[in-house]
Formats: C-alpha cells, sequence, structure tokens
C-alpha cells in the first residue's frame, strides 16, 4: 500500500519571531539597538538553535532580521551595520567569525517591525546557536528610540556597549537581561528536500511485517518529482523507492514505503530514512534515525 499525501504548511518561506516581551527600553536606557542617548551603540544577541528550532525554524538562509520598534525617535544612525556568527556557547562579544550582512549609512527606524533585509543572506545549519551584532557610531547625542524586548533573567543572552566617541564598534561590553525581540526571515536552499520526521513504527515492536512511514519536505525553491526515498533496520538499507509528485516548494508529504520492515526479534530496532534528491544544495537534513 502507498500512502501520499501532500500538505501546504508554509514553511517556505518562514518567518519566525524570537521573544514575546511587551517591556521596552526608555529614551535613554539600553539595551537599544536603535539608542542614540549615546553617540553610539553595540549590540551582540545571543539566540540558541533550539529557541530558533522551537519559533518553527529549519536549516536555510536567514535573509532579513527586524526588530519591533514601540516609539520612534527618528535620528539618522551613521553606518549601521548588523552582522552574524555562529557559535556553540555565549562568548561576550566574540572577536572573529562575524559576518557583515546588513549596512546603512544612516538608518532611521519607524514604529512598528523594520525590516532590515541582508546584503548577503547567512546560511543556518539547523545546528549551530548564532550571535546577531548591530552597531552604529554618531558624533553627536539625541536619545533612543523604544524597542520592544523580553527579560531572559537569569540567563544573559544579550550585550551591549554605548558611549561618546568613535570606536563603540570595536569596544567590548557587558552582559544584560533584556534582549529586543526579534523576527527572522529564513529562505531555504534551491534543492533542498529533507527528512522531518519517521511516523511508523511508533514503539518497540517484534512484528515481521510493518510499515514504515515517513513525513519529509521540499525546503527549496523549485518544485520536484520522483523523488528516492530509502529506509534502514540496523544499518541494512533498503532499495529506494520513489514518491512521485509534483511536490512544490513548502509542501510537506507523508509516505508510506510499498516492502514492509522485518522486525521480528529487533525488540529495539534502529531505523533510519534518508530522501537522495539529486542536487540537493543541503544535506544535513537528508536523513533522519529512530531507535
Amino acid at each position: 500500500m502507498i500512502l501520499l499525501s501532500v500538505v501546504s504548511s508554509n514553511i517556505f518561506p518562514q518567518i519566525i519571531t524570537i521573544g514575546n516581551g511587551t517591556i521596552t527600553n526608555t529614551t535613554t536606557s539600553y539595551p537599544a539597538p536603535y539608542g542614540n542617548h549615546y553617540w553610539g551603540a553595540r549590540h551582540q544577541l545571543f539566540i540558541s538553535a533550539s529557541e530558533i528550532s522551537a519559533s518553527g525554524g529549519y536549516t536555510g538562509y536567514i535573509s532579513s532580521l527586524a526588530f519591533h520598534v514601540a516609539v520612534a525617535q527618528g535620528t539618522p544612525l551613521k553606518d549601521f551595520t548588523i552582522s552574524i556568527g555562529a557559535f556553540n556557547s555565549p562568548v561576550a562579544f566574540p572577536a572573529s567569525s562575524l559576518t557583515q550582512v546588513f549596512f546603512d549609512t544612516a538608518y532611521v527606524e519607524s514604529s512598528g517591525w523594520n525590516i532590515h533585509v541582508f546584503d548577503t543572506p547567512f546560511h543556518w545549519n539547523g545546528i549551530d546557536n548564532i550571535w546577531i551584532e548591530t552597531c552604529f557610531n554618531n558624533t553627536s547625542y539625541t536619545y533612543n528610540a523604544l524597542v520592544y524586548q523580553t527579560n531572559y533573567w537569569p540567563e544573559q543572552f544579550a550585550w551591549e556597549y554605548h558611549d561618546d566617541h568613535t570606536n563603540v564598534c570595536s569596544t567590548p561590553g557587558g552582559y544584560t537581561y533584556m534582549r529586543p525581540n526579534i523576527r527572522l526571515e529564513i529562505k531555504h536552499d534551491a534543492n533542498d528536500f529533507g527528512v522531518i520526521s519517521i511516523d511508523s513504527p511508533q514503539s518497540p515492536t517484534t512484528s515481521s511485517s510493518h510499515i514504515v512511514t515517513i513525513r519529509v519536505a521540499n525546503f527549496g525553491d523549485s518544485t520536484h518529482a520522483n523523488i528516492p526515498v530509502k529506509y534502514a533496520v540496523n544499518g541494512n538499507w533498503s532499495n529506494p523507492e520513489i514518491i512521485p509528485g509534483p511536490v512544490h516548494p513548502g509542501d510537506t508529504i507523508s509516505y508510506d514505503f510499498i516492502v514492509p520492515a522485518s522486525l521480528l526479534s529487533m525488540y529495539f530496532a534502529d531505523i533510519s530514512v534518508a530522501v537522495l534528491l539529486p542536487n540537493d544544495t543541503y544535506s544535513e537534513n537528508d536523513t533522519l534515525q529512530k531507535k
């Protein structure tokens, strides 16, 4: 028996929000990524991989970032930059591996979500934690825009530095428990099929004939047909079977393998599945294992 169901799941592209706090900074307090109470302000915001995943994020290219402004100030922020880096643990102001993804010579924020479309999208592999850095450096001061943020006490999810000099963007700062709410847009690779789940078998079994059911997704931006998939029991791979398609970007597919798995005398069988899309541009989501 073949079961093939295609569901439009709105996973392409993704817009996810990290943080849901309703408090704000003040016109003179920090963190404030659009804060000009001092000449310049540098912020680094730590976001764990688990936070992105819990918000519905999948692997792909982070193509924009947004902060939610409650009250705008309207001061042009000189050389406003956004940089991103991947790290395994929070360290205040990492010195390396940050990639600049956005630059504006004089950014002026407005009320609502301020969306910064990246000049160079940043690839997130679905595993690493990330740092997001923002910085600008004026030569005079006004006041801060008010930005919605979340209190993560006692976690130290943000670091910031502000001062009245011209070297703000190269100066380390101190930690804070507040982190501005962030919205990320993630666009997926051009040709990317990935395994989401192994839905059957659900629990240990000694059945001699058990249907293996998987759910895969088209994370890419192209429609595909005739997608090869296979499964393994304790490392012994089956012959590939074909999901006929067509499967459009953003669709998820539930598929029952035609050839059942023999789990007899394997009470704690180790089951793996793989999708074998030709020219898949991102391989880390191609396989999944269930013990």
